[in-house]
């Protein structure tokens, strides 16, 4: 005798129904949790990514700085500019080979922030004739989301006793820079500092960069305590 196939009443309809829309409901918010997580890790990849080419390439800039024994050919000074709301440096570096011959070897850089918070490298070729000066400068965007930018100097006690000896004084017009780190470099001193740190905010997080300069007038003395101060 065959056996009927029993039908499925309204309720347990209603019930299946009801758990597998809770089923779909735990899946769905865990793939929301997954792709949330996912773009979470994704973005503090790339800031941390951006923060590590940034020091990468102020590394490779700073190692190239130009260096002259003869004092007024060493460019290397801070000023504000109309351009950003903080202090900009200027220096000249070593370029290299270059795509575009005019920006060969020698160039001008300066570092600043913009209005909009880029942290931008404008460069453009070390001036050698009228013509040098008409020729357009290069704009590289660093970094976004940058605040509060701040450069520091080192001065060991061999440069500031030449500085004395030479009889230039600070920006102020008032005392010689003192040993220790100073936030702001002078043209009218014609050196190179051994040291330079670059302070700022990115995204909301402070940084802080610590720079050797291999082309400088003087060596560090690592006795003092100046030097981590």
């Amino acid at each position: 005798m065959m056996m009927r196939k029993r039908a499925l009443t309204l309720i347990e309809v209603v019930i299946s129904l009801s758990l597998l829309t809770l089923l779909l409901g735990v899946l769905f918010s865990s793939y929301g949790s997954l792709m949330t997580e996912g773009a979470m890790i994704e973005k503090k990849r790339e800031e941390v990514f951006g923060v590590r080419y940034l020091e990468l390439r102020l590394n490779t800039l700073f190692s190239k700085i130009c260096w002259s024994k003869e004092k007024d050919g060493n460019v290397l000074y801070t000023e504000r500019i109309p351009a950003g709301p903080y202090e900009s440096l200027l220096f000249a570096f070593e370029n290299g080979d270059d795509t575009d011959e005019h920006f060969c070897n020698k160039n001008l850089g300066r570092l600043f922030v913009d209005h909009e918070g880029r942290l931008i490298l404008a460069s453009w070729p070390k001036p050698k004739s009228e013509e040098d000066y008409k020729k357009e400068m290069r704009l590289e965007v660093l970094a976004e989301g940058v605040e509060d930018l701040k450069f520091s100097f080192y001065v060991p006690h061999d440069l500031k006793k030449v500085v004395e000896s030479e009889g230039i004084r600070d920006n102020e017009g008032s005392e010689p820079p003192r040993i220790g780190w100073i936030e702001y470099w002078n043209l009218a001193w014609h050196r190179i500092p051994p040291m330079i740190r670059v302070n700022f905010s990115h995204h909301g997080n402070g940084r802080e960069f610590y720079f050797f300069v291999n082309k400088h007038d003087y060596p560090l003395n690592y006795t003092d305590s100046e030097v981590a101060g």
